[in-house]
């Protein structure tokens, strides 16, 4: 425990650059963030879109739309209050109910990790490249660094090589985003199990093969470099980092590749990817519209509680 503190005093926020820390406090942040026998006081959840198909690897598996709408819609709200709070959004981006929304959220993943209250407070959003579509499709393609007259013919030549590296290798393209963090869980180790579990969630997927679209705020995109993120290159360029004026920071565009993170991180990933075989796996299951009245009660009902409905929520847990 006192190396873990040291850590932290000694790297702040960004003590997630562990790989440097003494022996002492590796052994404390692996205890502390992996293999401890106690129950995780925080519990993760994966959100399945409809079209998915879960793999049997996963012990609990529940197909429940009302849920899983319902937990989005709190993945979201989480997204609107931090990304308003931080300035990367102006509040007119956000729904009434204070719901940052995109497109890509019903055809995603999500991973989600629910406080000691039941509230969602860290989420990340993993979206598979559908098969044969063009690379213009992904998000990516929407950021300030694709129009630029300089790297935007760049960028989609890297992402185009990459695409056609995953179908060799007969794997997933995904799309990284929706990064969020509660200001309560900031400074704990969930940004660093989180981004661990991705990388076990996609071998658990049968690899994949991907990038990522992160901010320099808070040190995101220096915690996905540090597991294994690399820029894209084009012409034997690296693309450099830019200013998205939507968000109002600096970002990156960083690839990942489920196969080969960082070594000195491998075996926290693959005990990451273990563990992932016991969380709550929520299906939207679309085909059965029942739940929709149900959950827009439920949701006017919530608006002014904002993150939290303690029934339903507790009945996740």
């Amino acid at each position: 425990m006192k190396g873990l503190v040291r850590c932290r005093e000694r790297y702040g926020e960004g003590f997630l650059a562990s790989a440097t820390c003494d022996p002492e406090e590796k052994q404390a942040l692996r205890q502390m963030t992996l293999t401890s026998s106690a129950p995780q006081p925080r519990q993760m959840v994966l959100l399945a879109p409809s079209s998915a198909e879960v793999p049997p690897a996963f012990s609990t598996i529940r197909a429940d739309s009302l849920h899983h709408h319902l937990l989005l819609a709190q993945v979201q709200r989480l997204r609107g209050r931090i990304y308003v709070q931080d300035g990367a959004i102006d509040r007119a981006y956000l729904s009434a109910d204070f719901r940052h929304v995109q497109y890509v959220d019903d055809e995603s993943w999500h991973l989600i990790v629910l406080d000691r209250e039941k509230r969602v407070g860290g989420c990340v959003r993993y979206c598979p490249h559908k098969d044969g579509a063009p690379a213009s499709a992904l998000g990516v393609f929407d950021s300030a660094l694709a129009h630029s007259d300089i790297w935007g013919d760049k960028l989609r030549r890297a992402i185009e090589s990459d695409l056609e590296c995953a179908r060799r290798r007969h794997i997933e393209f995904l799309e990284l985003g929706g990064w969020a963090l509660s200001e309560q869980l900031r400074s704990t180790t969930e940004a660093l199990r989180m981004t661990l579990s991705i990388y076990g969630f996609a071998r658990m997927l049968g690899g994949a093969l991907g990038i990522g679209t992160a901010t320099t705020r808070h040190q995101s995109s220096s915690i996905l470099r540090k597991i294994g993120g690399q820029s894209l290159t084009a012409d034997g360029m690296e693309l450099p980092p830019y200013y998205d004026p939507q968000y109002n920071c600096e970002m990156e565009v960083l690839r990942f590749d489920s196969a080969a993170p960082n070594p000195r991180y491998e075996g926290w990933i693959e005990e990451c990817r273990a563990q992932l075989t016991t969380v709550l796996v929520v299906c939207d299951n679309s085909a059965d519209q029942s739940w929709r009245t149900s959950f827009q009660r439920l949701r006017t009902a919530a608006a002014g509680e904002a993150e939290r409905v303690p029934e339903l929520i507790a009945d996740v847990a």
